[in-house]
């Protein structure tokens, strides 16, 4: 392994080598020559191999713990780079959030308010500092932008943090309970473009709408006589029946097989299985970690 080069002056020390077992979170240190490394790249697909390069990962298979770890780093350096912030702000903004994630791996029984205090003090703290050209190093809305971005992709995983940084991961019912329950970073596809917090909002909005709409149309099906049924009476069969009856026969989608079925019904299911998918993914990656 070559040596290290020695850190630029004012950038966060080189963390020190550990154990390969030993706690993720102390491997963390971004200094400010890897976050310049990092702003260089252009390719999204190169970020995973950057940061398995940090850890000495490279060819190696990661465990669920590193696979969350690398994650993290992913989008938090990407959001601090989408945000605008100079190599030498994200140095600070990392340094913060990784005294977050060191509180949550020390005291997990702690609730989301203390540890968005810790975080605030943090960054309150980092407010205050000169950068390199004397002028303020983060102003307050740095602040808030970063306090948003770690409630919305820390804080909402906060039981996934609290578990993977925790030393004792024997209990199985724990595991399941975490890895099954809790929703993972964005996605494990590292070279995947980020969302940015509106992007996430607006998709989580639509997906709410969108499993509502589904279920008043279900209802609303349910409820209506249908045209065949009408026209067996001898009932006139009114014009917006046979409209509803048509869209109706638009949704349904042929299997193949001489059957059919609604296309939001097929859509729910297809949802389903693919949630079913990656629950299955999260207990492998826990298994292939021990």
């Amino acid at each position: 392994m070559p040596p290290k080069k020695p850190a630029p002056s004012g950038a966060a020390a080189e963390p020190a080598e550990v154990e390969a077992d030993a706690e993720p979170v102390k491997e963390m240190g971004m200094t400010l020559e890897k976050v310049k490394q990092f702003y260089k790249m252009k390719d999204r697909n190169q970020y995973k191999a950057f940061f398995e390069g940090v850890f000495e990962k490279s060819g190696t298979e990661l465990s669920a713990r590193e696979t969350i770890v690398i994650d993290y780093h992913v989008f938090s350096m990407t959001f601090c780079f989408e945000s605008g912030f100079t190599a030498e702000q994200t140095v600070d903004v990392f340094k913060a959030l990784e005294l977050l994630l060191e509180k949550i791996r020390l005291t997990p029984a702690l609730g989301a308010d203390e540890y968005l205090s810790s975080l605030k003090e943090s960054l309150l703290a980092s407010a205050k500092k000169r950068n390199t050209a004397g002028s303020q190093l983060l102003s307050l809305a740095d602040v808030k932008r970063v306090v948003d971005y770690a409630m919305r992709f820390i804080f909402k995983q906060l039981p996934l943090y609290q578990f993977v940084f925790t030393v004792d991961q024997d209990s199985t019912e724990k595991t399941h309970k975490v890895f099954v329950e809790t929703p993972m970073p964005w996605t494990l596809d590292l070279g995947a473009a980020f969302p940015t917090a509106e992007e996430a909002q607006k998709a989580a909005e639509s997906a709410s709408v969108e499993a509502q709409g589904s279920e008043v149309k279900e209802e609303e099906v349910d409820k209506e006589p249908s045209a065949a049924a009408s026209a067996a009476s001898g009932s006139e069969v009114p014009e917006a029946a046979v409209e509803s009856q048509e869209k109706k026969e638009e949704q349904m989608i042929d299997t193949g097989d001489g059957n059919k079925v609604d296309r939001s019904k097929l859509e729910q299911d297809i949802q389903k299985a693919v949630r079913s998918g990656i629950e299955l993914a999260k207990k492998e990656l826990k298994s292939g970690s021990k």
